[in-house]
């Protein structure tokens, strides 16, 4: 399908790329939403505290222990990188729907 110039019609294509940038966009502000929550924050706060004092207090023989505490250090962070990923690609979304409007 074609637009019909003049007339003020868009063409399908453009509709799909802009309701992309439209997801997009929520996903990166509900992402904020997440980070700018407190208890959310709160609770990856003390998840990290756990496992960084339980990590302190293991035995030298509790190796699985530390690889299981590391790896909770380790999804924590990346979920925080993950959200701000998603923050970033909405900014980048906006930017380009602010600039094709």
């Amino acid at each position: 399908m074609v637009s019909e110039r003049g007339r003020g019609n868009i063409t399908p294509a453009v509709n799909v790329n802009k309701a992309e940038l439209r997801g997009k966009i929520n996903t990166g502000e509900a992402a904020k939403a997440l980070l700018d929550n407190v208890t959310l924050n709160k609770a990856l706060t003390n998840m990290e505290n756990n496992a960084i004092n339980a990590l302190k207090s293991t035995k030298i023989s509790e190796s699985d222990l530390r690889e299981s505490l590391y790896l909770t250090l380790k999804v924590v962070d990346s979920f925080k990188k993950e959200l701000a990923t998603f923050i970033n690609i909405g900014a980048t979304a906006n930017h380009k729907l602010e600039n094709n409007e």
